[in-house]
């Protein structure tokens, strides 16, 4: 079932890549086909003329989910992340960033009281 749904994102992927590469090269045909708008965006907006562009970003994300539905197990893919557990390793990570930056004050404390009765 996972290489079914993988198979059809890659495939979904692909059309709305197609597509988007078919509404750049039309939207470059018009802009240029009326060479006014083309000089003015080429000056002025460059990017305008590469906008049909981001009707492949939700492609490569599909395309990128069948290919980890395909290649992965329920258990390795990309997507298998608990909220829960990132909370809750990022607070141990903390504590333990913690302690060891209160230890490292403590010494830092001993040494600056050691400086002054040097004195």
């Amino acid at each position: 079932m996972r290489t079914l749904i993988g198979l059809l994102s890659l495939l979904g992927g692909l059309v709305l890549w197609g597509f988007a590469i078919s509404a750049l090269v039309s939207w470059l045909v018009f802009c240029f086909g009326s060479v006014i708008i083309g000089i003015l965006l080429l000056i002025f907006a460059p990017y305008v003329l590469l906008a049909p562009l981001a009707i492949g970003a939700p492609g490569t994300a599909l395309f990128v989910y069948g290919m980890d539905c395909i290649a992965n197990k329920k258990e390795d893919s990309i997507y298998k992340q608990d909220c829960k557990e990132r909370k809750h390793d990022n607070v141990i990570e903390s504590d333990v960033v913690w302690e060891r930056s209160s230890k490292n004050l403590d010494s830092i404390n001993e040494i600056i009281e050691q400086s002054k009765n040097d004195r």
